[in-house]
């Protein structure tokens, strides 16, 4: 949950969509807190001494009555100033940057615009922009490709906020699908599959959005059975929104299309669909472990096979609290050396990201989801944190809580390049109380 004291607002982050959001009345200072939710009392709890008796903290939601939502044991709080009521850094003069930017195809900017903001500021000011302007939401998914690819942005979480506002959310789900290939890896030998009995039939999933992204999964990945998961689908590989396990009943188009091209392979032959697919690369252009192209596992079935992805999952990762997945940005979002950092200070194939309740980390390494900041005391994010820019500060504590609340009680540690960097981060997080450890790894 995050909170933007000069507006009165608050979002409550999920991970099966937009932030709900909604109005606040609260007596609370900028800081971090600990919440949980007493449904009976219909009250807040705040964590043992963070808070004096009588404070005001009243939440009135756009779309949902507070208390019959579902919440985690616990989950934290961040609370903000936002936008100020006038000034530079006021919602109208932002919005009034955003716009100038994309007038002037100046679409770096403009992502940088909202790559600043917590969680509750750019939900809100795309919601100004999407009443007066929808076309610059628009043009923003249509101009993805084109952001500087040296721009380290958390692209993920903007194109999550502008497809929230331009894009229907059925079109989302992973069942939308817009059509399916037979990958030509279906036809290499797999010793590991074939001693579990399983098939090496893989699929390819493509949709019709912009940016383009695909998943790829096997065959046995979509189970016959009918059960639907209790819970709504979630955010996942590609960003798009994913049920608990594919099956016939919560996926049936995918279920269908397995079964069209099991019959496909049957009447064919190996070299046929190898051409086949060369030519569908070639035409929609889909580059494996690219920001275009997906490889998503899922959990099976209660009763169903065990989960398995290119090759059987040990038990060591099946026990993990998340999963590797390639990144939806295919490293698209920073530069080599950033890459390489990441890859080597979290023990990670490069290109790879580890999700959990989808929200991406770049690992996972000694019980704790870790994070890797190539802040390099001369780069341009550490030379904020250390000049205590307020948007500076409060992206990272934005990321902090998003974390957090997808941890759900497992340790986050975040490692990071330069030691201005750690320095500024370590205290940003202690003033806040959000329980990352901060570690300096050069």
């Amino acid at each position: 949950m995050t909170v933007d004291l000069d507006a009165g607002r608050v979002a409550l982050l999920t991970p099966q969509g937009p932030p709900v959001r909604g109005d606040i009345d609260t007596d609370l200072g900028p800081r971090g807190y600990t919440l949980t939710v007493d449904r009976e009392r219909r009250q807040w709890v705040f964590g043992r001494g963070q808070v004096r008796t009588g404070l005001r903290f009243g939440i009135t939601l756009d779309t949902a009555e507070p208390f019959a939502l579902s919440y985690p044991a616990a989950f934290p709080l961040t609370v903000h100033r936002g936008f100020p009521p006038r000034g530079a850094e006021a919602l109208p003069a932002v919005r009034g940057r955003l716009r100038s930017a994309v007038a002037d195809r100046r679409w770096g900017d403009a992502y940088g615009v909202l790559d600043l903001l917590p969680a509750v500021d750019l939900y809100d000011l795309l919601d100004a922009v999407w009443l007066d302007d929808p076309g610059v939401v628009n043009e923003l998914l249509l101009r993805f490709g084109e952001v500087p690819a040296t721009a380290q942005y958390d692209r993920l979480l903007i194109v999550r906020a502008l497809e929230s506002f331009a894009v229907k959310p059925e079109k989302l789900l992973a069942d939308a699908f817009d059509a399916c290939y037979v990958h030509p890896a279906s036809f290499a030998r797999d010793v590991g599959r074939e001693r579990a009995g399983l098939s090496t039939l893989q699929l390819v999933f493509t949709y019709d959005l912009v940016p383009a992204r695909a998943i790829r999964l096997h065959a046995d990945d979509i189970l016959d059975t009918t059960g639907v998961p209790p819970d709504p689908p979630r955010y996942g590989a590609g960003e798009l929104l994913h049920p608990a396990w594919y099956g016939r009943s919560s996926t049936p188009r995918m279920w269908e299309a397995k079964h069209a091209k099991i019959a496909e392979v049957e009447a064919q032959n190996a070299e046929f669909f190898a051409t086949a697919y060369a030519a569908v690369e070639t035409t929609t252009n889909l580059v494996l472990l690219a920001g275009s192209l997906l490889t998503s596992t899922v959990p099976a079935a209660a009763g169903g096979a065990r989960r398995f992805g290119n090759r059987p999952v040990s038990d060591t990762l099946a026990d993990q609290p998340g999963r590797w997945m390639p990144d939806f940005e295919g490293g698209t979002n920073m530069t080599k050396e950033a890459a390489a950092y990441q890859s080597r200070v979290c023990h990670a194939d490069p290109g790879l990201g580890y999700y959990r309740n989808g929200v991406q980390f770049d690992g996972y390494d000694s019980g704790a989801l870790i994070d890797a900041k190539f802040y390099l005391d001369e780069s341009g994010m550490a030379r904020a944190l250390v000049k205590e820019s307020y948007w500076a500060g409060w992206k990272a504590l934005d990321t902090a809580t998003r974390q957090l609340e997808a941890a759900q009680g497992i340790p986050v540690e975040w490692r990071v390049a330069g030691r201005a960097a750690t320095g500024k981060l370590t205290e940003l997080f202690k003033t806040h109380q959000l329980p990352i450890k901060v570690v300096h790894v050069p």
